[in-house]
């Protein structure tokens, strides 16, 4: 008999066994003597942040790590923030009273963050399998287990409350951070280049969650940390189908982790049984993981306990943690990028945003030629280049800003023709085909929106960003840019973080670009554009950042051609072929190896719309 249920990452969703392939490995809150015990004494620990004047704390990238009640060493939580915008916590502990087992954890999963605190409603425990070759999914057992209630004070402090079984109980404990993953940290990145951007030896991150498919049940999550060192932890059961943890240490983070004293600590019992110095911690062997890409890898194992033998396992990535970032090859700039024209818009646009969701590309309201404020909204097939008339905005608008979530288009902002129209923005679902307004929350115009860990991100032209959480709808507003204001710029997410680029000030358009580190809550400045601009589109992936177009109207009134491009990993943009017909306030998205440019104005400072779609495209 196989009990199913399924975990949301930013993966999908996974059945009954993945799930204790996400809970086993992560719990270094044991450390108080594990790591003294594998001869390691430091545990670094991030420093508290200024947080926005609009709220007194905010889970974000940085919260990622480990936790511990210094007072209970031996037992702790693991906590990743992912990519999709939820979080995992798994609790590596001991058995209450009774229990035949000698080590236990629990796992929640689905976790919703709301401002300073997260809640799980449903965290589970396992049990049934058995260790090593014979291990069987369908025999792992997967049982209610209860809630868990953090809430933080900082990013080194959290009070979690937790409603177990009967045997377990409930109770309130005051945990700290133990450690702190490699570039997420509250303080701020570390593996950056003369221009601002990150390295690539910052942009191979395998912190996360791992499972081999063939043992969905059990797995690992390794941690590289913010000194070097990697730590990983080990979730699997014993010889009679009891959960069993380990945990090891790395010298050294990165494609080779070897991890020679794998430890296993049993005797510890939960909750107000809890005595420290009950708990032995035994030494298991060793294992070497070798990561062969950035999803993919083989952990080769030798145990001194003769339960757990020897063997080789391959485990794939289960999660990717917000503001993680990995790359298995150096992006290269385009090779050999050609411009072509994929037919016309059947009513020309400008200042018209658009949102990519798969091959469709979502365009809301703008002007045409000669009207503005319109109600437009229609969606582009890239695959056939064809056009799709939708459901109008609920009202009409221009230089708004659109963004995808989870298949849904979210269109915010932008300069109204209607004074009684005061809604910050609607959220439109194609399986419904209909709009539904957002809440109230700061408004903007022209500036971009992105959409990265979870989260959504519109600006306004005081260099004010405002985020809002599509699962709570709850929102606020990020530090504020000071370096220059930005109207008619573009804020797009790239390697974990959310550039602001170009637009212009009180003083004309500008070269400038700011990045913001979700993990320290901070602004730094980034690579200049080759060209000063504003009203321009752009578009990322994850190996580039493409830009393309726009106007100047300060020092001389023109429409810019010229295409630049910031490859992961490079501190510098590079020139590509000229937009063969120059606009400014079009939309742009980017596929592999594609570039689309829908729709723009030919003159500066005002709406002459040809409807033009420019593709650019190029080879490997």
């Amino acid at each position: 008999m196989t009990t199913c249920f399924e975990f949301q990452s930013s993966s999908g969703q996974f059945s009954s066994g993945r799930v204790a392939a996400l809970a086993g490995g992560l719990f270094f809150a044991m450390s108080s003597f594990a790591c003294s015990v594998a001869g390691h004494t430091h545990h670094a620990k991030a420093a508290n942040v200024t947080v926005p004047a609009d709220s007194s704390q905010w889970v974000g990238p940085g919260y990622s790590g480990t936790w511990h009640d210094p007072t209970r060493p031996g037992e702790g939580f693991v906590l990743e923030i992912l990519d999709n915008g939820k979080a995992l916590a798994v609790w590596f502990t001991y058995p209450p009273p009774g229990s035949p087992a000698k080590q236990a954890w629990v796992i929640a999963q689905e976790g919703v963050v709301e401002r300073n605190r997260i809640r799980f409603s449903n965290a589970l425990t396992t049990r049934g399998a058995k260790f090593g070759p014979g291990f069987d999914p369908a025999a792992v057992q997967v049982l209610p287990w209860g809630s868990l209630d953090f809430e933080f004070s900082g990013c080194n402090s959290l009070r979690v409350n937790y409603a177990g079984p009967a045997a377990w109980g409930s109770g309130v404990s005051n945990l700290e951070r133990l450690s702190t993953l490699d570039e997420l940290s509250c303080t701020g990145k570390s593996k950056l280049g003369s221009a601002g951007a990150r390295t690539i030896a910052g942009l191979k991150q395998r912190s996360g969650s791992w499972f081999d498919p063939s043992h969905s049940g059990e797995g690992w999550m390794f941690q590289e940390l913010n000194d070097g060192r990697a730590v990983g932890f080990w979730f699997t059961y014993d010889a009679q189908g009891e959960q069993a943890w380990t945990i090891g240490f790395a010298e050294q983070a990165g494609a080779n982790m070897r991890m020679d004293n794998v430890l296993r600590p049993i005797g510890g019992r939960f909750g107000s049984n809890f005595d420290p110095g009950t708990v032995v911690v035994q030494p298991w062997g060793s294992y070497q993981a070798e990561f062969s890409s950035c999803a993919r890898g083989t952990v080769n194992y030798q145990s001194s306990q003769a339960e757990f033998g020897s063997g080789i396992l391959k485990p794939t990535r289960l999660t990717q943690l917000s503001g993680a970032v990995c790359l298995d090859e150096i992006p290269s700039v385009p090779n050999a990028p050609v411009w072509s024209q994929a037919g016309v818009m059947p009513r020309p646009l400008s200042e018209t945003p658009a949102a990519g969701s798969g091959d469709k590309v979502y365009l809301a309201g703008g002007y045409r030629t000669g009207i503005s404020s319109v109600r437009d909204f229609s969606q582009y097939s890239i695959s056939t280049s064809t056009w799709t008339e939708l459901p109008k905005l609920p009202n009409a608008r221009d230089h708004a800003m659109a963004t995808e979530f989870e298949g849904q288009i979210f269109v915010f902002g932008g300069n109204q023709s209607d004074a009684s129209d005061t809604n910050p923005g609607w959220r439109f679902d194609p399986q419904l085909n209909s709009w539904t307004p957002l809440p109230p929350m700061v408004s903007g115009a022209a500036s971009g929106s992105a959409r990265l860990g979870g989260k959504l991100y519109f600006g306004s032209a005081e260099g004010i960003i405002a985020e809002l959480d599509p699962h709570t709808l709850i929102s606020r507003t990020l530090p504020t840019e000071v370096r220059a204001l930005r109207d008619h710029s573009q804020l797009i997410a790239f390697q974990g973080e959310l550039w602001l680029l170009g637009g212009r000030g009180q003083t004309g358009e500008t070269r400038l670009v700011s990045i913001f580190d979700p993990a320290s809550e901070t602004w730094r400045a980034g690579p200049p554009l080759r060209a000063a601009r504003g009203g321009f589109a752009a578009a990322s992936d994850d190996k580039m950042l493409i830009l393309t177009g726009g106007e100047v109207i300060y020092s001389g009134t023109r429409v810019v051609a010229s295409t630049e491009v910031i490859v992961a990993g490079s501190q510098s943009f590079t020139a590509l072929p000229n937009l063969p017909v120059p606009v400014h306030g079009m939309g742009g998205v980017l596929r592999e190896r594609t570039f689309i440019v829908l729709g723009g104005s030919k003159s500066a400072g005002i709406a002459v719309n040809g409807g033009e779609v420019q593709v650019l495209r190029w080879g490997q």
